[in-house]
């Protein structure tokens, strides 16, 4: 049996796609841990989740400091490398990200091991805006990207950017994928329990920060009583949002949600399922939400920005609507839902892109290059 350690840099409390790697490797005869940084000393050291373990480095350290924070990286890397090293019979290191990838190239450096790079993010646009900064971080992530044995990224966008800035590799892409909740529903009651059975109801769950555009959605909506707009999340928007729906009938903050059976509860339920984000903002060009490929699984209208990942599928077969203006699109909107036959070609699409981005396939591309390791 091939044994597998996962590194990443947040507690693993949450990371659907990091557990689906992790739930599938190990249910086909890896050994698979998750060591994972706990920077605020708040999780458990040790935890099973179906067959794989998480083991938690407590570093104490937080999020968005900047500069400062690679002296919490030392730490980190320190105690990753010593842990990795004094592993007998390791066969994989599997790096989520650029920010545990250091510690990866070192313990390949002294042990016979393979080693993966995960690349979820573009992490240089997203943590550095001063442009030598991000060329530096460019530079890193090329030189160490020489020592790996196998390089995934989570989208098309994502992989035409590391093509462009001509990096050695070209990546598998293995997405956020899902394929439709087993959860069943009688949506017309769950409605009715919840006081919106005459409304279109839209909903967005995700961090509440200004990109996102939520205030702007919500003003749209306050006074439109066709529809109810579900909120969930956190961010620096939270307080300004909370304020602005105080006297809105419509409009619901579901707070902070961490339970798998309430997210798709409330994907269950809805109409649409909605993800915006300025598209003047960096990381807006590799965009690839989970929210997407939710949307498509559980034949939703999927409301978002026309950029990143979005662009690219809506060339299949035009499934989403894209943000415009948000009265007028609230008007399409309406007009989609309750058109039979708009509704219906809507889901014929959803079901054909549901065909190639769900699950089973995510499942097949891993296990297949993870062979090529051997």
């Amino acid at each position: 049996m091939k044994k597998v350690i996962m590194l990443l840099s947040n507690p693993c409390i949450k990371d659907p796609r990091v557990e689906n790697e992790a739930e599938i490797l190990s249910s086909s005869g890896y050994d698979v841990q998750i060591l994972a940084w706990d920077r605020k000393l708040e999780a458990s050291i040790k935890e099973k989740r179906k067959k794989f373990k998480i083991i938690r480095v407590r570093s104490k350290s937080d999020y968005a400091r900047g500069l400062i924070q690679i002296f919490s990286f030392f730490q980190l890397y320190f105690k990753f490398i010593k842990y990795l090293l004094w592993t007998k019979d390791l066969n994989i290191v599997h790096c989520h990200d650029l920010d545990t990838l250091a510690a990866g190239v070192i313990v390949k450096i002294f042990k016979r091991i393979k080693l993966v790079y995960d690349a979820h993010e573009i992490y240089s646009d997203m943590v550095f805006k001063n442009f030598l900064l991000n060329r530096l971080c460019v530079a890193f992530e090329k030189f160490f990207l020489k020592f790996t044995d196998l390089f995934i990224t989570v989208s098309n966008t994502r992989k035409k950017w590391y093509e462009k800035n001509k990096y050695s590799k070209s990546p598998v892409i293995l997405g956020n994928w899902k394929s439709e909740s087993s959860l069943k529903l009688n949506i017309k009651m769950e409605k009715r329990k919840l006081k919106i059975t005459d409304k279109i109801l839209i909903l967005y769950i995700g961090s509440l920060n200004k990109e996102r555009m939520i205030a702007e959605l919500v003003e749209a909506i306050k006074n439109d009583k066709r529809f109810a707009f579900f909120i969930a999340g956190n961010g620096t928007e939270k307080d300004r949002i909370l304020k602005t729906i105080e006297n809105a009938n419509n409009i619901k903050y579901l707070g902070y949600l961490k339970n798998d059976k309430e997210i798709d509860y409330y994907n269950k339920i809805c109409d649409v399922i909605y993800y915006g984000i300025n598209s003047s903002y960096t990381i807006s060009k590799t965009a690839s939400p989970n929210k997407m490929f939710e949307a498509i699984s559980l034949d939703k209208i999927f409301y978002c920005t026309r950029v990143g990942e979005m662009k690219i599928i809506n060339r299949i077969n035009e499934p989403f609507v894209f943000i415009k203006n948000f009265e007028k699109d609230l008007n399409k909107i309406y007009k989609l839902i309750f058109n039979k036959n708009l509704r219906k070609n809507l889901s014929d699409k959803n079901k054909f892109l549901s065909k190639l981005y769900n699950y089973e396939n995510f499942k097949k591309i891993l296990l297949y290059n993870y062979s090529t390791l051997e």
